[in-house]
């Protein structure tokens, strides 16, 4: 048991390094060395071999790219198109391809795959082939980063995108549960369908788990997915004929998914205001959804404002927009094999649970794992950089939590942390 417990405390700690060297990569592929502060040159070196250790190297070596991310349950492509986006990214790659094409500009430089294939980038003593990069498109006026978060505004986009880019998720979320392919596609995936169309692409929170675009709708699905890996354990009270047993099982496990999925359903009443670019139109989400109001008004982006003194507040709506996400037709088909089964789901979204409801709890541990994990992941480092907070804001948090967590020890002889009076660590 210590062993297990010595590799576990381990693996944390291994995480939370790679985690750091994947942070200082991004900021040295940002051109933000900050040490190396003598010349211009020796930041623009330092970004274009992270670059390069980013974006071009394939290889599955010791601590490549790749290997970390598969170490942080990552998918390496999904990470390099998502820093693709970042202006600095682009104008930094950009910048090696007008080099290595010897300073033409970016107009006309296209190398060739036979050319390309014979470049190679050597780590150690591996080498492998960069593949082909095409021109940069050139880079607009409203691309350059700015402050305050969100000011670019979230596009307008389908749900049925949206639900695409978790397709991963609810195909797990289709093989949990006991529901027949007519079931899942009439109650799971259409309540999903109808949770993006209200939510679309909001944060979960401001500054907190799941900050970035699309973060509620992602934030729900795994509290879901969790809840019902955790629900198909519990034994419902009471003696159950087999047959019973069978006609409650989906209907338990629908109303398990969408407790959870619906959880946070009110953080877009109470956290923020959604309104268009001139703020002249603002979304009611007591009367639609945002997608239904952002293409009714012609909205292509739509703008975040935060309220102020938020808290637990969502908790009081959460229930009363549930009906939207559950539908009539869910609720009723739940009904039909136990109210029961209603009750506890609505206590649950509600958080006002009864003390012979086992449904409640589930939730509850499903959406403490989410938070955890997405606070440890490398989904916060990237958020960091698209809603624009600073990478030493999550050095900060990972320097508190260790000392939270005991795994540093405070101004003890022999130790490299340390703090005086007025310290906020």
């Amino acid at each position: 048991m210590r062993h297990e417990q010595a590799a576990r405390v381990f693996a944390q700690r291994s995480k939370r390094l790679w985690i750091a060297v994947v942070h200082q990569a991004i900021d040295d592929a940002m051109g933000r060395a900050s040490f190396a502060t003598s010349s211009a040159e020796e930041i623009r070196s330092i970004q274009r071999e992270a670059l390069t250790w980013i974006f071009h190297d394939r290889s599955k070596v010791a601590n490549s790219f790749h290997s970390i991310c598969e170490v942080l349950d990552i998918d390496p492509d999904w990470a390099r198109e998502h820093l693709r986006q970042y202006p600095a990214i682009r104008r930094g790659l950009a910048g090696s391809r007008r080099q290595r094409s010897g300073g033409k500009g970016l107009t006309g430089v296209w190398l060739s795959q036979e050319d390309d294939a014979r470049r190679t980038v050597h780590a150690g003593s591996h080498a492998t082939s960069l593949p082909v990069i095409t021109p940069a498109e050139p880079l607009l006026d409203d691309e350059i980063p700015r402050y305050p978060p969100f000011m670019k505004g979230l596009p307008a986009t389908h749900p049925d995108k949206l639900i695409e880019t978790q397709r991963e998720l609810i195909g797990q979320i289709r093989e949990t549960g006991v529901a027949t392919p007519e079931i899942f596609e009439q109650f799971h995936l259409a309540a999903l369908r109808r949770f993006a169309s209200y939510a679309h692409l909001l944060p979960a929170s401001q500054t907190h788990h799941h900050r970035g675009a699309g973060g509620l709708l992602r934030h729900a699905a795994e509290v879901a997915l969790w809840s019902l890996q955790s629900g198909d354990r519990v034994l419902l009270p009471g003696e159950q004929t087999p047959r019973r047993r069978r006609e409650l099982e989906p209907r338990w496990h629908l109303a398990v998914f969408l407790a959870a999925l619906c959880h946070d359903l009110g953080k877009p009443v109470t956290d923020l205001v959604v309104t268009s670019r001139d703020g002249a139109e603002v979304w009611n989400p007591f009367v639609e959804d945002l997608y239904a109001w952002a293409t009714r008004e012609q909205v292509d982006r739509y703008f975040l404002h935060w309220r102020e003194n938020r808290g637990k507040k969502h908790q009081a709506v959460s229930a009363l927009l549930a009906e939207r996400i559950i539908g009539p037709q869910g609720l009723a088909w739940i009904a039909a094999g136990d109210t029961e089964l209603v009750l506890w789901m609505m206590e649950t979204i509600n958080c006002s649970p009864s003390a012979e409801n086992p449904m409640h709890d589930l939730v509850v541990r499903s959406d403490q794992v989410s938070v955890e994990r997405d606070l440890r992941s490398l989904g916060v480092a990237f958020t960091g950089y698209e809603i624009g907070l600073p990478v030493e804001r999550f050095l900060v948090d990972l320097m508190r939590r260790l000392v939270r967590e005991g795994t540093w020890a405070i101004n003890r002889p022999g130790r490299a942390c340390g703090a005086s009076t007025g310290s906020s660590i």
